[in-house]
């Protein structure tokens, strides 16, 4: 390998790389608007699941006895 074909590698894989990284945005444009809408609609979904979640542990955290109380709840059987 001489350096003229090293440099000739590097240009490629720059020129690869420019392209891959300008392709990882989306676009907005008009054609777009069906996976622009369809990322929001996921991120919506998944927030909604992630606060329910939380929403649901911390009224079970809140319902939760003591251990205390748990153990003169099995001593009254």
């Amino acid at each position: 390998m001489n350096v003229k074909s090293i440099a000739g590698q590097l240009r490629e894989r720059r020129a690869r790389f420019a392209l891959s990284a300008h392709s990882a945005h989306p676009a907005t444009g008009p054609d777009n608007t069906n996976k622009v809408m369809a990322l929001a609609f996921g991120v919506l979904i998944v927030a909604w699941v992630a606060v329910g979640s939380l929403l649901i542990l911390a009224d079970m955290n809140d319902n939760m006895g003591t251990a205390a109380e748990l153990l003169n709840l099995q001593m009254q059987h």
